[in-house]
């Protein structure tokens, strides 16, 4: 049963179908930009409206604690139609642009409420508005159990993280695709194999940021600290982007080994492992939060991934296209002396 007063946030993506637990890009961090908002409104309305969020689009609930937020099973009415969004009114996207601007939340007193929108909204309105949210809701998103958090706490202290976004979304050149080992290039993902479909959309706005790159920031940080650790982030399978751990040895954790002990204490649990299949769930979480957990990032450009990771515990971040000898070599020697002095 459905509490009093709800804020049911439909997938934002629900208009182009949503990814229903497709084993492809999941926007997980697209989809928390979209709770955000949903968090604000109910925050500035003193909880008293729940945020709901349908089960089938938010496989990862069940690792996560998401503050006044509940989850429901979709059901679907004698048309075939989800009734998720019955005798709810909608939020338009002019209305929440209106809510922000104009700081009224009262929305006609309405005790159930659905979203009409997708996810970029609160970063229009940020960058529109000049409205700056601190702490961002999304710092109030916690993992559900403790052993997994510790897990990825120890593993990844000191730790600097590396965000290499290579896979949905990114467009891709046949000049990228040859800066690439040749027993990688055959096997990298080219082709969008439907031109309709999310899944495989490629956008000029997310640039492939190639290898030289990466390794430029990595040799020279181990000129500096020849200690350090680094764990990669990537919507890569693993194969695809493990000439990364070739090369850097040891100085590379192995996320494999955190999503390996993450899957033995769930099933500890109780749980089925076949539930978390569809949608990467574990992958995901574990390490979107080791990526948050890492001391220092190296950040994807215009990646929600990033943000997340960065904003989360507002760790010291740079840029993989930042300049090594004006920016990134500062930022990562204040840091490096900040943890000398703590250690």
């Amino acid at each position: 049963m459905l509490p009093d007063k709800t804020l049911r946030w439909c997938d934002p993506y629900r208009s182009q179908g949503g990814w229903a637990g497709q084993n492809y890009d999941t926007s997980l961090c697209n989809r928390i930009l979209h709770w955000e908002l949903a968090y604000l409104i109910s925050k500035a309305k003193e909880y008293s409206h729940t945020i709901i969020l349908e089960e089938m689009y938010w496989p990862e609930y069940k690792l996560l604690d998401m503050p006044n937020t509940k989850t429901i099973l979709s059901k679907r009415d004698i048309y075939g139609e989800y009734t998720f969004s019955n005798r709810a009114t909608p939020i338009s996207e002019l209305e929440i642009h209106r809510i922000f601007r104009e700081n009224d939340f009262v929305l006609d007193n309405r005790d159930h409420l659905y979203s009409d929108f997708g996810w970029t909204i609160l970063r229009h309105i940020q960058v529109n508005k000049s409205i700056e949210i601190i702490p961002r809701p999304l710092t109030k998103i916690k993992l559900l159990h403790k052993p997994i958090e510790d897990l990825i706490r120890r593993a990844l202290q000191g730790v600097v993280g590396i965000h290499i976004r290579r896979n949905n979304g990114v467009y891709k050149s046949q000049e990228d695709k040859k800066s690439l080992p040749k027993e990688i290039r055959s096997k990298f993902p080219m082709t969008i194999q439907n031109k309709n479909s999310i899944y495989y959309m490629e956008s000029s706005d997310y640039t492939f940021h190639r290898d030289n790159l990466y390794f430029t920031i990595l040799d020279e940080i181990l000129e500096l600290n020849p200690n350090q650790k680094f764990y990669l982030s990537c919507d890569l399978p693993h194969q695809l982007i493990s000439y990364y751990y070739d090369r850097y040895g040891n100085s590379m954790i192995d996320k494999n080994y955190l999503v390996n002990q993450a899957y033995e204490f769930i099933l500890t649990l109780g749980y089925n492992k076949k539930d978390f299949i569809s949608g990467n769930v574990i992958e995901n979480i574990v390490d979107l939060f080791s990526l948050s957990f890492c001391d220092f990032l190296i950040k994807s450009p215009l990646s929600t991934w990033s943000e997340f990771a960065e904003l989360y515990q507002l760790k010291t971040a740079v840029y993989v296209t930042d300049s090594w000898e004006t920016i990134i070599k500062e930022k990562y020697l204040v840091y490096l002396n900040k943890l000398s002095s703590n250690g």
